[in-house]
């Protein structure tokens, strides 16, 4: 239970911290599919985002590298290349899931006292 705790915390930074601005991907939404494949304890991420406009872009991660291989019009060209990738990665004994509603947890802040007095 601790690792898929921990799994989901993973993605959860992992999303957080790609910041999008800047980048290729400038002006996306949230990732609409998102599948995680492992193989021992290497993980690789196929994941598909869609723009305001309905064009979609289709993202491989391999070693922490983001790789754009796919971009369609539709959300359906999208699909097709992360499930090309999956199939092919399942073929060569990848374990893959998809995690696209994954639960993110939403860690409070601790409270910090900052009075000194001890009476």
């Amino acid at each position: 239970m601790m690792k898929g705790i921990r799994l989901i915390i993973i993605i959860t930074v992992v999303l957080s911290g790609l910041g999008f601005a800047g980048s290729a991907l400038a002006s996306v939404n949230q990732p609409t599919n998102y599948v995680m494949c492992k193989n021992r304890k290497i993980v690789r991420s196929i994941r598909v985002i869609q723009n305001d406009e309905g064009s979609c872009k289709t993202i491989y991660t391999k070693s922490g590298v983001d790789r754009i291989v796919g971009n369609g019009r539709r959300i359906e060209s999208c699909l097709g290349y992360l499930k090309n990738i999956e199939e092919n990665l399942g073929a060569a004994a990848w374990k893959c899931k998809d995690v696209t509603s994954a639960a993110t947890i939403a860690v409070p802040k601790a409270k910090v006292n900052e009075s000194t007095n001890t009476q």
